[in-house]
Parts: structure tokens; C-alpha cells; sequence
């Protein structure tokens, strides 16, 4: 992680992907071996998915469940590499993933509507015909994640699970994290402290239960 922070704070590594950032890091540890970096990172991409599907909540599945039980479509918004679709624990619950990691999006990364855009054009093709007010995206930053889709029409839920610690396998800096909070000017449609009974909750807070997505 060290080394990523580092790559990241030049000016070329500010605008790189976590992937190229990550690949970067790899590289230089090995004096400059390009194959054996990227051998690696696929390993690494191969351990994180089974590390996720080893550290969910054990709220999570039930959830998805009611979700799905619902009538919902469920797809995926993030900003990283992992996609769930390949994460056999939740393969199962997702119908599509849109990542700030894809050459079709990137640089634009949540906040950024394009993100969300593109994951709306995603539903889309599979048959969606909602309208945005019937979107619900649940996450749990309330810059990124609340304000951000708002901001594109969306319904929002945060979820705030109380004693959640720092990140600190995160890349981002504090002027970044302080840039981010300041960009938290919209107010979540539902707040909840877990994912346990989701699906009725929303079904509370809507008289439909439309489309969900988690970040």
C-alpha cells in the first residue's frame, strides 16, 4: 500500500487507475519485471475476491435474498476492480457490475454521473424501463454514494453500521477524503444501521419496490 500511496501522489499517478497504480507498485518491488507483476496481480485479483466473499457481513445474503424475492434487479456500482459477478457467493444475486476500473469509464468514478449513467444504460439493455425515482442505490459514503446519486435522480439509502473502522488499505489522501465529505450536501432517503430487512424497509419508503444497488 505504501508504495501505491506513493505512485499516486506524482501527478502521473494521481490520474492512473487503482489497477495501473497497483500493477505500477508490483513493478517497481520487482526491480522493473513487468510479467511477474502482472502474474501477480492476477493472483492478487483472484485472493481479493475470495477474501470478499470470506469477510461479508452476515446480513448481506439474507438481504440480497429479500431483495431479489422483491421483484428487484440487483447490479453492482464501484470503484474498484472487484466485480461480484465473479464472486461466487454472490454471482447469483447480481445482473450486471459498473466499474470505475473499465476503460469505458474511467477517470469518472464516483461522484462523477457518468458512473451511474452508465450503470442505468446497463439496466437498460437488460429490459429496465423504471423510472430514475424508482432507482434505490444503497451504499455507504454519503458523498460518493447518497449525494452523488441523488444528485442524478436517484433514491438513496446509507448505510451507517455503527463502529465501522477506517479503511486503511485505502489509497486515498486526507485532502481527498476532506474534499469528499465536503461534497455530502444531500440527505439519504433511509438510513440504516444494517442490511437486515432492507427489502422491507424500502418497500416502506416506496410504494414500489423498484431497482436496488449496492456499492
Amino acid at each position: 500500500m505504501a508504495a501505491m500511496r506513493q505512485i499516486r501522489s506524482t501527478p502521473a499517478g494521481a490520474n492512473a487507475s487503482y489497477t495501473c497504480l497497483r500493477r505500477q507498485a508490483y513493478e517497481e518491488l520487482l526491480g522493473g519485471d513487468r510479467r511477474s507483476a502482472e502474474r501477480i496481480l492476477k493472483q492478487w485479483i483472484r485472493a481479493r475476491g475470495d477474501a470478499a466473499a470470506s469477510c461479508l457481513y452476515p446480513d448481506v445474503l439474507e438481504s440480497l435474498e429479500g431483495l431479489l424475492a422483491s421483484g428487484a434487479i440487483i447490479g453492482a456500482i464501484t470503484n474498484g476492480a472487484s466485480n461480484p459477478q465473479q464472486i461466487a457467493k454472490l454471482a447469483p444475486f447480481f445482473s450486471f457490475c459498473a466499474s470505475g476500473e473499465e476503460d469505458a469509464i474511467f477517470p469518472h468514478r464516483k461522484p462523477s454521473p457518468v458512473i451511474f449513467e452508465a450503470a442505468v444504460a446497463r439496466a437498460r439493455d437488460l429490459g429496465w424501463s423504471g423510472s430514475l425515482q424508482s432507482w434505490w442505490h444503497v451504499g455507504d459514503d454519503p458523498a460518493t454514494d447518497v449525494s452523488a446519486a441523488a444528485r442524478v435522480g436517484l433514491r438513496t439509502v446509507l448505510v451507517s453500521r455503527p463502529g465501522k473502522a477506517e479503511n486503511r488499505f485505502s489509497v486515498t489522501s486526507a485532502a481527498e477524503l476532506a474534499a469528499r465529505a465536503a461534497g455530502a450536501d444531500r440527505k439519504a432517503d433511509l438510513t440504516v444501521s444494517s442490511l437486515q430487512g432492507l427489502a422491507e424497509k424500502i418497500g416502506k419508503a416506496s410504494k414500489k419496490v423498484g431497482l436496488h444497488f449496492g456499492a
